[in-house]
């Protein structure tokens, strides 16, 4: 890691293979939001670039890297001692972004914001480019109260107001010290507002609970398929689902239920399909997600 002023460049190159998914992690936990569910594609050949600058309240970095699925869940959150507003800005690639029941599919250009202080979910199904920008959320809630009601949508690159936030993003990363540093990250901060404000103003009342509006394009991508809100789990499911969320095990769930392992196993295989899931993490945070768990 170097470190200039208020600049850090952070990357895996020259990090032992064995060891880059455990170093990447910690490096976005300990300069973007810190998230305790982070899976990568081949771990290792993964590489992963973060170049960070502080410029007053906002922080701002360019991420590049490979192929990866970002979560922040409930334990997290409830360890956080400040909510932020996050911007992701596509400079190369695909990304997704979930939260609050909807979902914000970028291309090039594209940006879409979210909150620290509600589960969300990021997937990128390829090599990547970004620039991620972070500010405290009561700078933005103060003028806007229906935050919640602006996550995971997405601005295309052609809305004029992430337009001028895109460029503005793309100065700050590259500057090299001009005295127009402090006014611009100002700008850049109430650019974030006006985006903010302007979702909420075209965003339908109650768009906060809405249901997911998946895309041909995330299903083309192999992202997982969203969960059937109309299949509800039956009240044996929801047992294993929540004996499952504490971490018991398959044999300790039989124990606990009276049934057999093997129709433990085969409830929740019920249980990955009706959430999209493909492994027990995945399941809980789904189940987490859709109100499933408390």
């Amino acid at each position: 890691m170097l470190q200039h002023r208020n600049c850090i460049s952070i990357s895996t190159q020259g990090v032992d293979a064995s060891e880059r998914h455990a170093f990447w992690v910690d490096m976005v936990c300990a300069h973007l939001v810190r998230v305790n569910c982070l899976e990568v594609a081949q771990r290792s050949r993964f590489f992963g670039h973060i170049d960070q600058r502080q410029i007053g309240a906002l922080s701002i970095s360019r991420v590049r890297s490979q192929a990866q699925r970002v979560r922040l869940t409930p334990k997290f959150i409830a360890q956080a001692s400040q909510e932020h507003v996050l911007v992701n800005i596509q400079r190369r690639g695909r990304s997704v972004v979930r939260q609050d029941g909807r979902e914000a599919v970028l291309q090039p250009g594209d940006m879409a914001l979210y909150t620290s202080d509600h589960p969300y979910e990021l997937a990128f199904d390829a090599g990547f480019e970004q620039h991620v920008l972070i500010l405290p959320a009561q700078l933005v809630r103060d003028r806007v109260p229906d935050l919640h009601r602006v996550t995971a949508t997405t601005l295309s690159c052609a809305h004029p107001t992430a337009t001028l936030l895109r460029h503005a993003a793309e100065i700050l990363s590259s500057d090299q010290g001009s005295v127009s540093t402090d006014v611009l990250g100002h700008v850049a901060c109430e650019l974030i507002v006006g985006c903010a404000a302007e979702i909420v103003d075209k965003a339908p009342q109650g768009s906060g609970s809405s249901p997911v509006m998946w895309s041909s394009k995330t299903e083309q991508a192999g992202l997982p398929a969203p969960p059937d809100t109309l299949q509800r789990p039956t009240p044996r499911e929801r047992a294993i689902l929540e004996l499952t969320a504490k971490g018991y095990s398959y044999v300790e769930i039989a124990d606990r239920l009276g049934v057999s392992v093997n129709t433990v196993r085969t409830h929740v295989r019920g249980l990955y399909g009706k959430l999209g899931a493909e492994n027990r993490t995945e399941a809980v945070f789904e189940a987490q997600r859709v109100g499933w768990l408390a």
